[in-house]
């Protein structure tokens, strides 16, 4: 159903529909399951007050916790690039909270547990949130600590019983999939020691725009924050952002350290980008008007334009099959008469894209080869798949992408 702003409560102005669409982020065994793979609404409000950008409906949340949440894959690891990324966030992160040998860290939603890693070669001790069953099971086998659950605040009384509280928790790529925001900060806050530190990265909505990464706004990103957004959700839960970090990852995310109200002094950069936010208008409807017309756009241009690649002799494969890549291909009406087949690094077997009838397939697989075009569906790690297929097949492959914009290469 439609809703108020899951922040402060006030009406939500539409900024755009995507129309109804099927979730991303899973894969599905078998091409008839896949065709017939439940859809729900897909749209984007703005709140009046409080200027958040945020899902409009909340209609697939049950199916997003049942059948995506719970069996989440892995992507930290896969990636170069995202391994050294984790090394260089930890030491960031332990060097602003001055956090000591053995001082307790948590991590919401730890996934295949890069970064608790990382931090545990930093002899910090570690534990870690994760309701994938697959993962939290592996974690746990691995001799991390972990507590297999949703993070809230109700569940943060399962930590609250076992462990003294953190001096850094961490939330990377989390508090945009929480259905309460709210809560989510709540607990964080419940769970940090006095003179601790919270980090949360997420996607930043001025370079999403900026790197057209519409694919980056489906089912379960429920929100989409700039600074000023993510800093009066803080201030609900008593805490105050105090600096701010804009980083490469996810199609530019920013990674934001809070405090306990008046624990620590705020540096003035936040106030100088805020102001400059306020100057792009991403707080109202009509200052998105321009990027969404984009989209539209490609939603009407790309899909012939891949039906006439196919027609004129191209084998068109699209190149990542993660949750972006998939929400890409069902916003751009894709299926086979666009793209044969889609090859992606952590599949293992032969799956299908939800909503369509397009097999997923391993990199390594032979049908592979015979890809002349690559449409790039994995768009937040367009620059190193180029890189990394032009260093193993020469000038052979051409590929498309859409971020910043749609163009070959």
């Amino acid at each position: 159903m439609s809703l108020g702003c899951r922040i402060c409560g006030a009406a939500l102005q539409s900024v755009y529909d995507f129309g109804t669409l099927p979730v991303a982020g899973y894969l599905e065994t078998d091409q008839e399951r896949s065709i017939s793979a439940p859809r729900f609404r897909l749209g984007l409000g703005i709140c009046t007050d409080c200027g958040l950008l945020q899902q409009k409906y909340d209609d697939a949340n049950e199916f997003l916790s049942e059948v995506v949440y719970r069996d989440y894959q892995a992507t930290y690891s896969v990636s170069q690039r995202v391994s050294e990324y984790l090394t260089a966030f930890a030491k960031n992160a332990i060097t602003r909270a001055k956090a000591r040998q053995r001082d307790i860290v948590v991590e919401i939603g730890c996934n295949d547990g890069g970064l608790l890693s990382e931090l545990g070669r930093q002899q910090l001790r570690t534990v870690g949130y994760e309701p994938s069953l697959s993962f939290s099971k592996a974690l746990a086998r691995s001799g991390i600590d972990v507590i297999p659950e949703y993070f809230s605040l109700k569940t943060s009384e399962t930590y609250l019983g076992a462990y003294p509280k953190a001096c850094l928790v961490i939330s990377r790529h989390m508090l945009e999939h929480a259905f309460d925001p709210l809560d989510f900060l709540l607990a964080m806050a419940a769970i940090l020691d006095k003179d601790g530190l919270v980090v949360i990265e997420v996607p930043y909505l001025v370079s999403q725009v900026a790197n057209n990464h519409y694919s980056s706004m489906t089912f379960q990103h429920i929100m989409i924050f700039s600074v000023t957004s993510l800093c009066r959700v803080l201030e609900r839960a008593n805490l105050t952002a105090i600096h701010v970090d804009f980083v490469e990852t996810d199609g530019g995310s920013m990674v934001l350290y809070a405090s306990h109200r008046g624990e620590r002094p705020t540096t003035s950069g936040i106030d100088h980008i805020q102001l400059l936010e306020q100057s792009l208008q991403y707080h109202v409807a009509d200052g998105l008007i321009p990027f969404f017309q984009g989209v539209e756009r490609q939603r009407r241009e790309v899909g012939p334009l891949l039906t006439n690649l196919q027609k004129t002799g191209e084998c068109v494969a699209a190149y990542g099959a993660g949750g972006k890549g998939q929400g890409l291909i069902n916003i751009l009406h894709c299926d086979v008469g666009q793209i044969r087949f889609a090859v992606d690094s952590t599949v293992q077997e032969r799956r299908f894209i939800p909503g369509t009838k397009i097999p997923v397939i391993p990199r390594e697989h032979p049908l592979a080869s015979e890809a002349t075009l690559f449409f790039v569906t994995a768009p937040t790690h367009g620059r190193e798949i180029v890189e990394k297929e032009r260093g193993k097949h020469g000038s052979k492959d051409k590929f498309l992408l859409i971020s910043p914009h749609l163009h070959f290469q």
